[in-house]
């Protein structure tokens, strides 16, 4: 009788088990529809991703944000912005405190095991750029130099790792790391391709990008490793907007033939740019 008792507890506390996941599982999307936003992690001023156009409006425009709106509309709720560094923007999503993250996140199996990953959404590499009238103009002539990178990404080691002696220097921001480079604190700074461009293109013709990436990269949007629904509305979403031309739109607005950096886009939504 005992056993039986037993036998019959533990099968009622699996069916418990299983009720409960199922239940988080199928409120992870009604948790935010009823809260009305969809809370996206972006950098507070980093072109062309998120930054504020217009001071006058105070609204962040940039790439990132095209896409976190893109996934609001698809769930039916408004999005909202919070502002996060390179520092903390996976800590975000894994203690829930937004949605997506949004802010350049650059696919590694490290990563991954972390959080979960959407379709990539840009392909680009680390680059680097130097003052142009500095004769600096491949990764061999940056031995024993200052690299200023950006605190809490891959860019610092990677530095440290492709240029023998390299010094890579951190700060909080995109914009921090360049001003150290204006203010000749470093000489040459490196992050992520577009970012580069997007801080270059104030300044034409003052800075040059090195040929040659350090790294290749793919960014995707980060979601909580246990809200696999979400994930699969982003990744739906992608898919829809690459479909519809959306995606191609959004890309020539602030990387392609309408925006200053006047790039190709040589990649598309999709699980094979995995």
């Amino acid at each position: 009788m005992k056993n039986a008792i037993t036998s019959c507890a533990a099968a009622a506390l699996l069916v418990l088990a299983a009720s409960l996941a199922g239940t988080a599982s199928a409120d992870e999307i009604d948790t935010i529809k009823a809260r009305g936003t969809l809370i996206c992690g972006v950098g507070s001023n980093t072109v062309p991703f998120s930054y504020i156009e217009d001071p006058q409006t105070r609204k962040n425009v940039g790439y990132d944000i095209d896409l976190c709106e893109a996934v609001a509309k698809t769930l039916g709720v408004k999005p909202e912005l919070k502002f996060v560094t390179t520092a903390t923007r996976i800590p975000e999503v894994q203690q829930g405190r937004v949605d997506l993250a949004l802010a350049s996140v650059t696919i590694t199996p490290e990563r991954q095991e972390l959080i979960s990953f959407s379709h990539p959404h840009l392909v680009t590499g680390t680059a680097i750029i130097t003052p142009a009238s500095r004769p600096m103009k491949a990764l061999s002539d940056m031995e024993n130099k200052r690299v200023s990178v950006i605190e809490g990404g891959l860019t610092g080691p990677a530095v440290s790792q492709k240029i023998p002696g390299a010094k890579p220097i951190g700060f909080v921001t995109p914009a921090t790391a360049f001003l150290a480079l204006e203010q000749g604190k470093v000489q040459a700074m490196a992050a992520d391709e577009t970012t580069l461009l997007g801080l270059m293109r104030s300044t034409p013709g003052k800075y040059a990008m090195f040929n040659e990436y350090l790294v290749l990269e793919k960014l995707g949007i980060g979601v909580h490793k246990e809200r696999p629904k979400l994930l699969a509305a982003v990744n739906q979403t992608m898919l829809d907007m690459e479909k519809s031309g959306q995606a191609q739109v959004s890309y020539d607005r602030w990387f392609g033939a309408n925006s200053p950096l006047k790039r190709k886009r040589n990649f598309t939504f999709s699980a094979d740019t995995q």
